[in-house]
């Protein structure tokens, strides 16, 4: 954790909020008032997710859609992404 919040900028640093379980290393290295633990913040990400492994295929083992070219799967998961805004906002 400490590796990516080194990587984040300052500025959104500061802002941004952090939805996490109640392991005891996520207190000390996340400040008090950007720390939101419990279920209720961490329920929609895991659903979200969820159903992005169970859409995708290719994240979660190796079958006939696995490919060793990075490209097929980023342009999967972004196809994936589309859909799914698509459904959620068809009159875009």
């Amino acid at each position: 954790l400490e590796a990516i919040l080194d990587k984040l900028p300052s500025r959104l640093r500061q802002k941004c909020q952090f939805a996490t379980d109640h392991f005891e290393s996520y207190y000390q290295l996340i400040p008090p008032e950007q720390h939101k633990p419990g279920k209720a913040f961490t329920y929609y990400i895991e659903g979200y997710f969820t159903g992005v492994r169970a859409r995708v295929s290719r994240l979660v083992r190796k079958t006939l859609s696995f490919s060793k070219d990075l490209s097929n799967h980023v342009a999967a998961i972004r196809y994936f992404l589309w859909q799914r805004n698509l459904d959620s906002y068809p009159y875009i």
